[in-house]
């Protein structure tokens, strides 16, 4: 099977996630890898995980027979916020918070449930506006994962300011919004401490960084973990521009960092993809899929995973509207879908036009405010904004209730108390 472009340039530049299965053939393989001058771009002990760049293909078959699977690395995963337009309001924000005041019956358990810096959420995202007035105050750490600005480049440099933040796509500021703001506006949880792993450039990530910074994340010993982000793996061939690809090596290190994270005492929240598919059905997922998102020539057999959001030991999240609904741009499962939380939806932005949503203030009932680092606040809305609410809620019930690194425990009080719509009081 043909990996690689045929452009040279792009043969002796591929970049591969490899996974070993034991210590042993991991160090082997590391050593092979390094003997024949590949570049090992990022290393994971924890899950026998690497990438490397350089020309692999003589190497394949000797890998393979040591016990490996391998994958070209794939930059696919995307944030999963759905639209955003910037704030133009006299209103004092916390008024017209539809989504907060819900969820927290108009704020009260503010009193009871707010969160604490004791039981923090990673935020594996985009970056953050680190100096955000509502935000700054909950910030415990940032680490940054993305090389240079692009994260494309084959010169060999591999360039990792470790504390850049620069937030290009506006997202993990606006889920940090729903985590733990607390200034003009607010969360449901306003106290949480909030850690964050930026993954994200200008466009897309490489999978392995976000699988990465679940692992540090784990390590750093926070109690959530908020993916508001994803991609669909393939764990057979397809196409993608004519080139062969599969996803069976990522598909794999997400299942052992997600495995590991829960092990070192994480519950770990991810969002459902924003593309109104019903992910429990595979000839559909397959059939949008190649229809819609530039995946072609998919082996009639192939699994489609929705990431994270299917893994085991995942809660799942969706949005619910302002008419407590299931947000229309929302993916479908019956399996999946854990809990629903308020983020807003387009029902009656389709229903009047946008000139009519706008002058009728008809926004304010569709989507929500969160914080920006392009516009300091924006109404947006999104599966991401809803995970955001979710991680919170669950850091913030561990708190009250004094659960330290147990997410077998979290999960099942969170399961058992959690109406459909999270819902703070019910946690209590």
């Amino acid at each position: 099977m043909n990996y690689l472009n045929k452009d040279m340039n792009n043969i002796y530049n591929a970049t591969y996630t490899i996974i070993f299965h034991n210590t042993s053939q991991y160090i082997d393989g590391i050593n092979i890898i390094l003997k024949n001058k590949l570049m090992i771009l990022t290393q994971i002990d924890e899950i026998l995980t690497i990438q490397v760049r350089g020309y692999l293909i003589p190497l394949i078959s000797v890998l393979n027979l040591m016990g490996t699977n391998i994958s070209p690395s794939s930059i696919g995963c995307k944030v999963l916020n759905k639209h955003r337009i910037g704030i133009d309001e006299n209103t004092k924000p916390t008024e017209i918070q539809w989504d907060v005041i819900r969820t927290t019956n108009n704020y009260s358990t503010h009193e009871k449930i707010s969160g604490s810096h004791k039981h923090c959420v990673a935020l594996i995202d985009s970056g953050i506006d680190v100096n955000h007035n509502d935000l700054v105050d909950n910030i415990i750490s940032v680490r940054n994962f993305v090389p240079n600005k692009n994260c494309q480049r084959f010169d060999g440099k591999e360039v990792v300011d470790p504390l850049f933040m620069k937030d290009y796509l506006d997202h993990g500021t606006q889920v940090a919004g729903q985590i733990c703001a607390n200034g003009e506006i607010t969360s449901v949880t306003p106290n949480t401490g909030l850690r964050v792993y930026r993954v994200f450039g200008e466009e897309k990530a490489y999978n392995i960084w976000i699988i990465d910074a679940i692992i540090h994340a784990a390590n750093d010993g926070v109690d959530v973990i908020n993916l508001s982000l994803g991609s669909y793996l393939i764990d057979n061939y397809y196409k993608i521009n004519d080139i062969d690809h599969n996803n069976k090596a990522e598909i794999e290190a997400f299942k052992r960092a997600i495995d590991y994270a829960y092990e070192k005492g994480c519950v770990i929240v991810g969002a459902l993809g924003n593309d109104d598919i019903n992910i429990d059905n595979q000839e559909t997922l397959l059939e949008n899929l190649q229809k819609n998102l530039d995946f072609s020539c998919i082996t009639s057999n192939a699994k489609v995973y929705d990431f994270p959001s299917q893994l085991p030991n995942v809660i799942g999240v969706a949005s619910a509207n302002y008419f407590n609904k299931v947000a229309g741009y929302s993916n479908k499962s019956n399996k999946y879908l854990d809990i629903l939380s308020y983020a807003g939806d387009s029902e009656l932005l389709d229903k009047y036009g946008i000139k009519e949503w706008l002058s009728r203030k008809l926004i304010l009932k569709d989507w929500i405010l969160s914080t920006s680092s392009s516009t300091v606040y924006t109404y947006s809305t999104g599966n991401s904004l809803a995970t955001g609410k979710v991680s919170g809620a669950i850091a913030a019930m561990n708190d009250y209730h004094n659960i330290d690194k147990n997410p077998f425990k979290s999960i099942k009080l969170f399961k058992y108390k959690s109406s459909k719509i999270l819902n703070m009081e019910a946690l209590i």
